[in-house]
């Protein structure tokens, strides 16, 4: 199951992602817009939520999906405060 969200967002954005396991990629984008891709069979069940210019993507369970794998692609302006919690997770960031 995939799912897409995107917000407009002023010069200061953040994005606090928390995946438990899985792949995290962050790439740098347009200004003004933030973008958040998840691919998982649990993508119903992550909780996205947007307060100001801050963006926070988390699944309910700290640690585990049960056995369940996601990716998770971010697409941000440069210059965004981006903080990643994972318990076994790859993280890229590029930009």
């Amino acid at each position: 199951m995939n799912r897409r969200e995107q917000w407009s967002v002023g010069e200061h954005p953040a994005l606090d992602l928390r995946v438990p396991v899985g792949v995290v990629e962050v790439h740098v984008g347009d200004a003004g817009i933030l973008q958040v891709e998840l691919e998982s069979a649990a993508a119903a069940d992550f909780e996205i939520s947007k307060t100001g210019d801050r963006v926070a993507v988390r699944h309910p369970s700290r640690w585990s999906m049960r056995g369940r794998s996601c990716r998770v692609v971010a697409v941000v302006p440069r210059g965004t405060d981006v903080n990643v919690e994972t318990a076994s997770a790859e993280v890229r960031l590029s930009g």
